[in-house]
Formats: C-alpha cells, structure tokens, sequence
C-alpha cells in the first residue's frame, strides 16, 4: 500500500524457537491519533476515516523477511504509511503485516500509521491476539495483545491498545455531542436520576418487575417455617422451588400451606396469576403452568422483602406482553453451555420467557447435527489454517489454535439439556440459523464436505448440500466484508440442506420433550451476492416472479418461511428482510423482529409490521442492543453505532408502544436532537407482540464479559417487557415528537424518578445480593465525582452502594461518607456490601 520496498539484502529463515521468542517478547501498541477531520481518506463511508498508528519492537535482531502477522481489524485498513512493512486485508476483518526489509533492529521501534474506515473511539473496536507466522512452522500469538484481566476492571481488557484522551480520539467528527462520561458528567447524570431519592415514597415490598395491582394489609403470616407445598406442586415447579430456596425460604410440612388452583379466568391469560395471602394460606389461581411459576417467584421476592413476615393481601399480575426474549449470540464468539444455563436461570428469576438463541453466522457454527459433522468439526473453529479445511480462519482475533475458548458448539445433548432447563423456567428457545446472508461457517463446511466426497468420486453425496455454485463469478463485499458468506438460493441442495437442520433440530426438541414452535431464519441479505451466478442467471430465467438478482432475497425468504411453516413452526426472520417480500406470500403468522432505530423513523416500519398482523417483536438498537456500550467511555466494551449509551435508567425509561415519543426525552446516536413523526401510525387495537433485548457477540469473548453486559440492564428490560409503567405516555395516533413538544411534562418526570426510586432500591438490596450469590459478574457502576468548592463530592447510580477512594500509590481503600478536600488523581470505586464486587476505578483529574 506504501511506495516501493527499499532494496532488501540476503534473508534468512525464522526457526521455532526464534519465533517463540519474539512472539512472547516483542512489544506492540497501537494508538488512535483522530477521528476528526482526517485528510485524503480512502473510505467510501461518507468520507470518514480515522488515523491510527501501530507500533512494533522486536527484543532481538530479525535478519528474515519470511514471516508475517496476521491481526484482525472489523473496520478495513485502507492505506498504510510505513517503509518497512505493508498492511493487507485478506477478507472479512484478517488483516496481514508483511515485512518490507530483511533486517530490523533488536529495541527500535518501528512505527506504521494506518487509515480506516469509518471511526475507532473505543478499545473494544480493536481485537486481541495477534499471530505471529513464519513459514510452516507453528503459528504463536503474540503475548503482548492478549487480553489480562487487571484489578482496576471488572473484566479483561488490552493494555497494547493506549488511552483515549483527546476529543479528537473519543469524538466520531464534528457533529459528534455524545458527552463523555467522565466523574463530573457522571455526578451530574447520577443526581438528575436520583432526584426523588429522598422525597419518594418507598413501598416497604417493591417486586420486581413491578405488580400489576397489589393490596397490602398490616396483618402479616410469620413464613419463618417455609411453605408447604403439596409433593406433585413441589416437583412440577422444581425450578420455582429452587428459586425459593435460593432465598432461604424452606419447603416444609410445618410451613404456611400454599393451595394452586387451576382456573379458567380470561383476564389472567396464559401467563397471569393471583396471590390471596389469607390468615391460614397462601392461594395461588392461574390458568396454566407459567402462572403458578411466576406466582411463586413473586412469593419469594415477598417473602424475601417483608423479613418472613408476609403481610395479608392480595396481588392480581398479568404481563403486558406475551413474549418477552433474550437474543443470545453464541456463533460470531462460543459461549458455553454453562454460561446459557446461568442466564436461563436468571430469565425464569424475572421473568423473562423466551431465548431466542442465535446459533449460525459467518464466524462460527455452534450446534451439532447429525449427518453432517462438518459443520461442527470444521464450521465450531476458527484457527490458522488459511486453506480453511480444518477450521475457519481466525477472524476476530480468534489466535491461531482450535482450543482458544471462543471456539465450541453444543453437542446434541447439550441443546437438549439446554431445553430441559429452560422449560422448567417457563422459557422458550427460539433456535435461529441466519440465511442466505451471515452464512459463511456453514458455506465452508459444506464445500469442505464436498471436497471429501469428490476426492472419493461420490460426485452426488458431495453436492448434495453444497450451499454455493461453484461456476459462481459474483464478487460482493458483505457488511462485515465478506466476499464468500452468502448461501446461494438458485441451487437445490440450498434447499435440502434449510429441511435437513430444521428436521434435525426438530428431533433434538421431541427428544426433550419439548416441542418446537418458532424457528427464525435470520433473512439478512447480501448485496451483489449472485449476479455472476450460472445457477440464478437460469432460475430467473425459468421463473415468471423473477426478473433480477434482486429479487432473489424476498423469493428466498418466501420460500423457506413456508418451508418453515409446512413443518408446523412459526417463521422468525429479521424486519429488514421481511420489508422487501410480498406480504401474501409469506405465512401469515410471521415474526418479525424489528430492529430498525427510531432516530431514524424506526417507530413507522415497527408500526407498518404490527398493522400486518405479524408477530411484532420490538428489537430496537436504540436501547435493546445489549452489546452497545453502558456509557461513552473508551474502556466500555461494546458496539455502538445505534447507541453510544444504554444504561439500566433507559430501559426502565423505555416506553415500548410510543415508540416516537422518544424524541422528546432521548437524542440520536450522535447525541442530538431529532423529530419523529408518526406517518404510519398503528391501526385501532394494534399492539405490539412483545420485546427483545439483542447480545450480539463479535466484540466479547469471555463469558464473564457476557454477564457484565447483560447485567444488572437485563433487570430493568424485564421490567419493562412485564409492567406497563403510571408515568408511560399514552399512544396518539399521528402524533410529532421532538425535544420541544413536551407531552412528557414534569409530573410525568417526578413520577418516573419515584418509580426508579423504587426499583433502584430492590436493585441494590435484593437483586444485586442475588446475582452475586449466583456467581453472575455483572456491571457495578461507575461512581460520579465532582469538585464543588474544593470539595469532592461523590455520588452512584443507585444509592445504596458504597464508594470507596485511594490515592493512586496507596494499598488501602476509604469509605466516602462525606465531602474531601481535593486531590489530583485520586481513584474512586462503588463497591456493594458484603461482597467483593467493586466498579471499574475513575480517576479524578
């Protein structure tokens, strides 16, 4: 990418053990030098780039030019500025650094500056583990980009990539007003949430999510014995009686007697129940099972909050949507089976009850089935083997073995197990396979399959589920820049290969006993994919509906959603590509999941999507993408072109069925200001069908970071997916938001801030402590720090956690009860009582 190479003298050849030394020795770093006003981009992205510079120092001589590094990049490197070495993209974000000399000196640090497309403002935009290669010798990774784990965060993090300290590095260019979290801000955001702290008055039981109606009286039952509840009630709510347990509430014939009945009550629903606390019994009325498990959550939260003294009372709950899910990435990252069973626990605790499990995309294949072995042997791996006959290549910092742990797949007993687990909490899985677009895993594996058999002359076994036409000349560059992810939709074998996964996964369901109802097809497209394609040049050709290439996503979609549904299973697929079929052709009952933002007019396709009919799920990036950042810091992890911030307060903010009136008390992606008119407004009686919280995994590896970000903001979703909050604005039809309208008037605000006074209260008494004991490492926050007068002044974002500050040099934490007199660089922490969690430390500057 530079000028010409310099004249390069003789070359020696690496040998182990000099490239086991230099990849455990060598230094790297990388540094963002700006994202504003870059000049001479070579981006396409509305000509936005960012300048970064990469450094290497090697801890001996290098007199060799026969090896190179192989790093992962997700935004293309464009241009490099170095005379000693190029940058070279190979496909999707593999990146090489290939030498330009023979020699290179023992301690020099050589520089390489870099562009890329788009921004780079956080550390979690980069990758980790960096491969060092020479030849045919085994690949090392290079120590100094591994990720550590340091005392100062909760999770690991790469000390390779340097501060974020500029505007011009933490800032996406000019029009950029997202403000930075820094201890000030935090103060500031900290007291405006926590407004009615002192003047709201706390409910002595505040359940969360909140009840839908709940009567209290000073009577009280002593539940110091437990419960009693009849031996077929204990078993068949086994998961619900865990729970119980898990708070230290016994099951016992001397406890207060729990009567279930079952009732055909039309208010309650499906999923709805009551509680009767009389002087004698605890009565529990439901309809069916998913009541009477939610009813005995309830009752252990009670419980747990009233000190075994259950006050007499009565609580009718009933959940404002039917699906409320959790869309878990296990493919671009694997996460363990482990790890999903901890979450499905968590889901049941609050009510969450569906997961919609995403198990397929170009990184990664993460389900066994039967039949086709390549798709875990070769599809579960991502390693250094560029011919890709062992295992995908090592896109996101994957390092150059098979046993990193972001590799894996569930075995068939796993999913099973999986399954078990989850419908004992009342949780549905919605198993997702993302087509034709987001397919690459499964592309390779199928040809290497079909390398197998050729190689043995078994020409029709090897193309039997062949996902591509090997006549293909298309050339396509995917959204994560691919060139080879897509599933060809104009060959047979596309087909039979879509029937075959649904029918094995089918069977892996009845195997559970638990019968399968959705299956989600992803239906991302990818432009450009099949315009040299023989096979599609001939269907089209063969076909009246057809007139392009690009009509083939919508003539796709179609058919396999009623592939799909002739199974006898509701067709799940993404808004955006459903948006492009003919809604006649598809089955009518269809979910979509919308996750279109609404500071783009997102509320107008949601809306259109409900007035269909459809199953609207509501999967909005604005605040239910929980791979975005929980704040604009650099050392947040995350994603964040939807959203530079999504914390707990949004989500208990969210007010899903007016979704415009957003406008008025949240900015755009940028931080600004913006105006949502409703021009396709809901039809009379039209509601959503429920809501989605996304994790999306190409930037979290580990599974502790996993938890860290779905909690505690997974809390305050589930409360928000149950309960329809007082405060909520009501939906008008046709109604312009902006920051300006101001429908959202201050009685509204006050009664919000009481509301989370509430919550914020359960949060830090109960379910913290809880999520503790369940060993879930979730996010404590960041304290807020401000010098008012000289005086340091500290508050958190939910009052009752405990802040501790240290001088830099010191060993010994304080406890923050008051005012200090200011001090440059003293580090501050929130810390919750009797447990070792803190927060990420903050600097005071």
């Amino acid at each position: 990418m530079a000028g010409c190479s310099p004249n390069q003298s003789s070359s020696d050849k690496l040998d182990q053990t000099q490239v086991n030394t230099l990849a455990k020795d060598m230094d790297v770093s990388l540094t963002v030098k700006s994202n504003v006003n870059v000049e001479n981009c070579p981006s396409k992205d509305n000509n936005q780039c960012y300048l970064a510079e990469l450094t290497l120092t090697f801890p001996q001589d290098i007199n060799s030019d026969d090896w190179k590094i192989y790093f992962s990049n997700t935004s293309p490197i464009a241009w490099d500025g170095s005379n000693e070495f190029d940058i070279t993209r190979i496909n999707g974000d593999l990146h090489t650094i290939v030498p330009k000399l023979s020699h290179y000196k023992a301690g020099q640090t050589y520089t390489i500056p870099f562009k890329g497309n788009g921004w780079r403002t956080a550390e979690s935009d980069f990758t980790p583990n960096y491969i060092l290669v020479a030849g045919d010798l085994a690949p090392r990774v290079i120590a100094a980009t591994q990720e550590v784990k340091t005392e100062d965060r909760q999770i690991p993090h790469m000390p390779f990539i340097t501060a974020f300290e500029t505007p011009a590095q933490t800032e996406r260019g000019a029009k950029d007003n997202t403000p930075l979290a820094t201890a000030d801000w935090l103060y500031d955001r900290h007291a405006q949430i926590n407004a009615q702290m002192g003047s709201a008055t706390r409910q002595s039981i505040r359940v969360i999510p909140k009840l839908q109606q709940a009567s209290w009286q000073p009577e009280h039952l002593n539940t110091a014995q437990g419960l009693s509840l009849d031996a077929d009630t204990a078993q068949r709510f086994e998961a619900a009686v865990e729970l119980l347990q898990d708070k230290q509430i016994a099951l016992s014939d001397q406890g207060i007697k729990v009567n279930v009945t079952q009732s055909k009550q039309t208010s309650l629903g499906d999923q709805g129940y009551k509680i009767d606390v009389t002087p004698q019994s605890i009565n529990i009325t439901a309809n069916h099972d998913a009541g009477v498990f939610y009813a005995l959550v309830t009752l252990g939260q009670v419980i747990e909050q009233s000190g075994n003294a259950l006050p007499l009372g009565e609580v009718t709950d009933v959940p404002r949507y039917d699906f409320r899910g959790l869309h878990m990435d296990i493919s671009r990252n694997f996460h363990s089976k482990a790890l999903i069973l901890k979450v499905i626990k968590q889901l049941g605790a609050y009510k969450i009850n569906k997961l919609h499990l995403h198990m397929a995309d170009d990184e990664g294949w993460r389900l066994e089935i039967p039949g086709l072995p390549e798709l875990t042997d070769v599809g579960a791996y991502r390693c250094f083997d560029l011919s890709e006959q062992s295992c995908l290549s090592p896109q996101l910092g994957a390092g150059p073995d098979k046993d990193s742990p972001v590799n894996g797949y569930l075995t068939t007993q796993d999913y099973i197990d999986i399954l078990k687990y989850a419908a004992a909490r009342q949780i549905e899985v919605i198993p997702a396979i993302d087509m034709p677009g987001h397919s690459r895993a499964a592309v390779k594996a199928m040809q290497v399959r079909y390398n197998k058999y050729i190689q043995s002359e078994q020409s029709e076994k090897a193309t039997e589920f062949l996902l591509s036409d090997l006549d293909d000349k298309s050339q396509y560059s995917s959204i994560q820049h691919y060139n080879d992810n897509t599933l060809n939709p104009c060959v047979d074998s596309t087909y039979k290969f879509i029937e075959k996964i649904i029918d094995e996964v089918t069977k892996l369901h009845q195997k559970a006993g638990v019968p399968l109802r959705r299956y989600h097809i992803g239906a991302d497209e990818t432009a450009g994919a099949w315009n040299d394609s023989p096979a599609c040049k001939k269907l089209i050709a063969d076909t009246d509906e057809l007139d392009s290439t690009k009509q083939l996503t919508p003539y796709f979609v179609a058919k396999v959603a009623r592939l799909v549904e002739s199974k006898g299973l509701i067709a799940g697929a993404w808004s955006d590509g459903l948006s492009h079929v003919d809604a006649a052709k598809l089955p009518a009952n269809t979910q979509s999941n919308v996750w279109d933002t609404l500071f783009w007019q997102g509320h107008n396709g949601a809306q259109e999507m409900a007035n269909r009919g459809w199953d609207t799920i509501l999967s909005l990036p604005d605040m239910l993408y929980f791979d975005f950042p929980y704040q604009k810091d650099p050392q947040e992890p995350g994603y964040y072109w939807g959203s530079r911030s999504t914390d707990s307060f949004e989500l208990f903010e969210f007010m899903p069925e007016n979704l415009p009136a957003h406008a008025e008390i949240w900015p755009d992606n940028m931080g600004n200001p913006y105006t949502a008119a409703d021009k396709t407004p809901k039809n009379e009686g039209v509601h959503f069908t429920g809501i989605q919280a996304q994790f999306w995994s190409e930037t979290i590896r580990a599974d502790s970071t996993v938890e860290y970000m779905l909690f505690p903001r997974l809390i305050a979703f589930a409360e928000r997916a149950w309960h329809t909050a007082d405060w909520a604005l009501p939906y008008r039809a046709g109604q312009t938001y902006s920051q300006d309208s101001k429908f959202f008037d201050s009685d509204r605000k006050a009664d919000e801030l009481k509301d989370w006074s509430g919550f914020s209260h359960t949060m830090v008494q109960y379910v913290m402590p809880a999520l503790a004991q369940d060993d879930i490492l979730f996010r404590m926050p960041t304290p807020g720090v401000k010098n008012i007068d000289g005086k340091l002044h500290a508050n958190s974002y939910y009052p009752g956690l405990s802040i501790e500050y240290k001088s830099a040099d010191s060993s010994e934490w304080m406890t923050y009860e008051q005012p200090i007199d200011y001090q440059p660089s003293l580090l501050f922490r929130s810390t919750l009582a009797g447990t070792d969690y803190h927060s990420r430390y903050i600097r005071i500057k």
